[in-house]
């Protein structure tokens, strides 16, 4: 089981690989989410039409599946609601509102504990949740009481988490001391749109509206024994930061590369990374979908999102965290790239 989640402006799409069914799901400010079925192992993606529609009350603003069920999907909005629906029965099996009313601009669920997710939104809050508690089991806010824009749990180990924060830094928490950052990854010019860790769990792409991308790693910065790929929540010994905020203990760090050649200075424009190959793939404000290595700087490739060129003219595989995508129009425009 495999799932990849993007936020494309005020849209935002969750892909979920099971076996060898793909489904895609969509949402966003028309209040609907639309799912499509996509079957994998074909040389050709036809057009498709949802399986099904579902109205939501609110704008949507962020979605996610969730990997403790299949067929749920987690829904964060613009009224300040984080929302769990059953995609079959378009039932409601749980919904919190604990925002305060402010945009949920982000929503993510924990690949080694699923049971727990996560909601960042524009009251400068990340809120984390057990599955179907009432209230958030934990709290973090960083002191800049800047909006978040995105959440990420690390892949590699259930103790780090990282956020985007509007004050241009994104942070990295050991969810174990939520009381200050770990790391503070510094050095944008404007707001961070977006945050993703690559496989290792080492390593992050931030977004932001400043036109980069920019690759942060942590490896140099974690003991041994903390280091990623221990999912264990018992305390161990404390990181020995290197570089320490004043007044904190957290370490300040700056990015190992920065990557340019996309437009970006107004929209949140979407990140997606596939983590084993290190493909980074972002929108941007020219209306094309660049696509990006951690090993260089400058765009891979770049491909247009014109109307008149529909998906089915794009070839796909079954590689479903490949997928590029973009909104042009209201069209949404998937690409998978080739194995």
């Amino acid at each position: 089981m495999r799932s990849l989640s993007l936020a494309v402006g005020s849209a935002g799409w969750s892909l979920y690989e099971a076996r060898a069914l793909l489904q895609l799901a969509t949402a966003g400010v028309g209040k609907q989410v639309c799912v499509y079925p996509i079957a994998t192992g074909e040389d050709q993606l036809s057009s498709i039409a949802p399986s099904q529609s579902l109205h939501h009350g609110s704008k949507l603003s962020s979605l996610s599946w969730s990997l403790l069920h299949q067929d749920v999907i987690t829904l964060g909005d613009y009224d300040g609601g984080v929302t769990q629906l059953h995609i079959p029965t378009g039932h409601c099996i749980w919904q919190a509102d604990d925002h305060d009313g402010a945009r949920v601009w982000s929503v993510d669920h924990s690949p080694l504990d699923p049971t727990v997710m996560a909601s960042a939104g524009e009251d400068g809050t990340v809120r984390l949740w057990q599955q179907h508690s009432d209230r958030p089991v934990a709290i973090i806010a960083p002191s800049t009481q800047a909006g978040l824009c995105s959440v990420a749990f690390c892949p590699a180990s259930s103790n780090l988490l990282a956020f985007a924060s509007a004050d241009h830094n994104a942070y990295v928490y050991d969810l174990r001391a939520q009381e200050e950052p770990l790391f503070v990854l510094a050095g944008h010019q404007d707001p961070v749109s977006y945050v993703k860790f690559l496989a290792s769990g080492e390593d992050l792409i931030t977004a932001s509206v400043d036109g980069s991308l920019a690759h942060w790693q942590l490896s140099s910065q974690i003991g041994s024994q903390d280091r990623p790929h221990s999912s264990s929540c018992t305390p161990q010994q404390p990181m020995q930061p290197s570089q320490p905020v004043p007044g904190s203990s957290s370490q300040h760090l700056q990015s190992i590369r920065s990557f340019v050649g996309h437009r970006n200075r107004r929209n949140f424009v979407g990140l997606a990374v596939e983590p084993t190959t290190d493909l980074i793939a972002c929108g941007s404000e020219d209306s094309e979908v660049y696509l990006y290595h951690t090993a260089w700087a400058d765009p891979m490739g770049h491909q247009p999102l014109y109307s008149d060129r529909p998906s089915q003219q794009h070839p796909m595989t079954s590689r479903a965290a490949e997928a590029l995508s973009g909104c042009h129009e209201h069209q949404l425009l998937l690409f998978m790239s080739c194995a």
